[in-house]
C-alpha cells in the first residue's frame, strides 16, 4: 500500500511544470510512443478486419504489457482504423 499526498492545485501544477521540463520527462514520453507505435503497428498486423470490441481489448493489453496506462478513449479511433482495415 502506498503513502497518499494531497496537494494544493498550485503546488500540484508547480510540480508539474517542472516535472515536464525535464529531459527525462522528454524520454519517457519518446519511450511511451516508440511502445504505442510498436503495438500499433503488431495488432494491426494480426487483427486488422477484426471486431472493434476486440482489437481494442488487444490494444488495451498491448499498451499495459508495456508497462502504460491506456487512454481507452484515445484507442478507441485506432481499433476502429485496425477494425476497418484502414490504418496506415
Amino acid at each position: 500500500m502506498g503513502i497518499k499526498i494531497r496537494m494544493s492545485p498550485g503546488a500540484e501544477r508547480a510540480l508539474a511544470e517542472v516535472v515536464q521540463k525535464s529531459p527525462q520527462w522528454a524520454q519517457l514520453q519518446q519511450d511511451a510512443n516508440g511502445k504505442a507505435q510498436a503495438a500499433l503497428r503488431e495488432v494491426n498486423g494480426r487483427m486488422a478486419g477484426q471486431p472493434v470490441e476486440d482489437v481494442l481489448a488487444e490494444l488495451i493489453v498491448q499498451i499495459k504489457d508495456s508497462g502504460f496506462e491506456p487512454n481507452c478513449e484515445a484507442l478507441r479511433p485506432y481499433a476502429v482504423a485496425i477494425a476497418e482495415g484502414t490504418l496506415k
